[in-house]
């Protein structure tokens, strides 16, 4: 027969181990207004020169001494420009339904680690690799894998986490699911939160088009930032799925909506508010716009830095908007695409 006092000092072990396991998991919301920032600090950007015109350009990834820039219409949908000079030296991803090819691409990623540019398919549903080696050197064949996404999900957008699973949001699905985790082999791992309730009835397989979440991941792969337009909010969550943080402002307000027809969608009252984030391992900037326009490139002239602490960090103004932000954490640079007139790309000292 077990000691009756080891068997009472094993549960008070346990509840306490349980305790403190809770605590680590506990979602931290921070709310905060433009105030809470030390102060606002100015940037005055530079324009880079660039020997070829950009195209139409919806994203920037910076990887060393090169940049990766995301066009919209265009055959092969990837530019790869060296910063030092200025050339063009690559062009990747072809649209096409071909094998490598892609029919809708859009989020994208590179993996510094295996060297590799991932895109997602979001008509295809599915994601492609591209092998930096091979784009640099226009090989035929550029890409070395594609992950195909299965029927039960429809993922909107993707990012590959240090594990090797994904994040991922979906376009919605029937039960109200927002993301969702896959494996390395596009299953389903889990399904993870739901979208928030509104006061009107909404098609859940169709909640991306009310919510609008955006997505990024830190450098280290273990942290997922989804900013949402239109409703000033930030959530983070951990590489296995949990939310452990969330950012709430500034001026945060429930979304403008109106039910006509059987149908529920957002007035031209709602703000747009943040765009894709840029991280290393420790903390993430944003741009911010806070202005009453719904568009595909909405102008930023604010940039708000955060700790994946909770930490109010900075609060950069930009004498030029941009859509698109990458950082180069070394030397203090933020890189942001500009669609003033002709689309360039400005450097701005931080």
């Amino acid at each position: 027969m077990k000691n009756p006092i080891y068997t009472i000092t094993r549960t008070i072990l346990v509840i306490l181990l349980l305790g403190t396991s809770a605590k680590t998991n506990a979602q931290k919301t921070i709310n905060f207004e433009i105030a809470d920032f030390n102060e606002v600090i100015e940037l005055k950007g530079e324009k880079l020169h660039l020997e070829d015109p950009l195209m139409d350009p919806t994203g920037i990834i910076l990887s060393d001494t090169l940049f990766f820039i995301s066009n919209k219409g265009t055959d092969l949908a990837v530019d790869v420009i060296s910063i030092n000079s200025g050339k063009t030296i690559s062009r990747f991803c072809k649209n096409g339904r071909g094998p490598g090819e892609l029919i809708g691409p859009f989020s994208k990623q590179y993996n510094y680690e295996e060297k590799d540019f991932m895109i997602e398919d979001a008509v295809g549903q599915k994601i492609v690799f591209y092998d930096l080696d091979m784009i640099l050197a226009d090989a035929p064949k550029k890409y070395n894998k594609v992950v195909h996404f299965k029927d039960s999900v429809m993922v909107h957008r993707v990012v590959k986490l240090k594990d090797g699973n994904f994040f991922c949001n979906l376009i919605g699905h029937k039960d109200g699911y927002m993301n969702c985790l896959l494996s390395s082999e596009g299953e389903l791992v889990k399904f993870l939160d739901k979208y928030p309730k509104i006061k009107f009835p909404f098609n859940p397989e169709e909640g991306v088009n009310i919510f609008g979440p955006r997505l990024g991941i830190s450098s280290s792969l273990d942290k997922v930032i989804m900013p949402y337009d239109y409703s000033g909010l930030i959530s983070v969550y951990s590489y296995t799925g949990e939310k452990i943080l969330e950012f709430i402002g500034p001026d945060y307000k429930e979304l403008d909506l109106v039910y006509r027809n059987g149908s529920t969608s957002l007035t031209t009252r709602n703000i747009s508010t943040y765009n894709f984030p840029c991280s290393n391992s420790e903390s993430f900037m944003v741009p911010y716009c806070g202005d009453n326009i719904r568009s595909a490139h909405t102008p930023a002239y604010h940039i708000f830095h955060f700790g994946f602490d909770g930490s109010i960090l900075q609060h950069f103004k930009l004498d030029h908007f941009v859509t698109d932000i990458a950082v180069d954490w070394e030397n203090n640079i933020i890189y942001g695409i500009n669609l003033d007139l002709e689309p360039c790309i400005y450097k701005f000292k931080f």
